[in-house]
C-alpha cells in the first residue's frame, strides 16, 4: 500500500525535524517546506494527503498560503491542520475562516497531533 505524504510548511527547522521523525516513524512520507510561496510550489507538485502548517512564516503566511490551497479545486479537500505559537481566540477564528481543518498550538503535543492525522487520512 502506498503511503500516505504530509507535507509540514514552518520556518522553524526544529519543529518540522520534530513532526518529520514523528511522522516517518508511523510510516508517512513526509515532505518539507520554510514558507507559504515554498508550500504553495510543494502542494502543486507532490499533491499531500494532509498538510500541517505553521501560520506566522515569511513570504506568505499560513493564512494566505491556507485560503489559496483552498481555493483550487484540485486541492480544496486536503486537510490542512494549523501549527502556530498565535494564540487561539481570533486566530483560530480566522484560520477555521480559510478553511483550516484543524488548530494546534506550540509547543506541539505531536501525539494528539499525530493521532487527529490517523484520524483524517483513515476517512480519505
Amino acid at each position: 500500500m502506498e503511503r500516505k505524504k504530509i507535507l509540514v510548511i514552518d520556518d522553524d527547522t526544529k519543529v518540522i525535524e520534530k513532526l518529520r521523525m514523528q511522522l516517518v516513524i508511523h510510516d508517512f512520507e513526509v515532505f518539507c517546506a520554510s514558507n507559504g510561496l515554498e508550500g504553495i510550489e510543494k502542494v502543486r507538485a507532490i499533491k499531500p494527503d494532509l498538510i500541517l502548517l505553521d501560520l506566522l512564516m515569511p513570504k506568505m503566511d499560513g493564512l494566505k498560503a491556507a485560503r489559496l490551497i483552498k481555493f483550487d479545486e484540485r486541492f480544496k479537500d486536503i486537510p490542512i491542520f494549523a501549527i502556530t505559537h498565535l494564540s487561539r481566540l481570533n486566530s483560530e477564528q480566522q484560520a477555521y475562516e480559510v478553511g483550516i481543518d484543524e488548530f494546534f498550538t506550540k509547543p506541539i503535543d505531536i501525539e494528539k497531533v499525530t493521532a487527529t492525522i490517523e484520524k483524517y487520512l483513515k476517512k480519505a
